[in-house]
């Protein structure tokens, strides 16, 4: 439904582009989730264990 509003109408008045700031924080994002440094958990034992940690 989005797409076709703008693909009509083009983009809203209040779109704008994100500033530096906010581009680090998303690049920062994307590079976190590609490299995952969290450790994971698949019962309950195992997360408790992983909160004491």
């Amino acid at each position: 439904m989005m797409l076709s509003s703008v693909a009509n109408d083009g983009l809203s008045k209040c779109w704008g582009i994100p500033n530096a700031e906010t581009m680090s924080s998303i690049d920062e994002a994307i590079d976190a989730m590609k490299k995952p440094h969290l450790k994971g958990a698949s019962s309950y034992d195992e997360l408790e264990k992983l909160l004491d940690e």
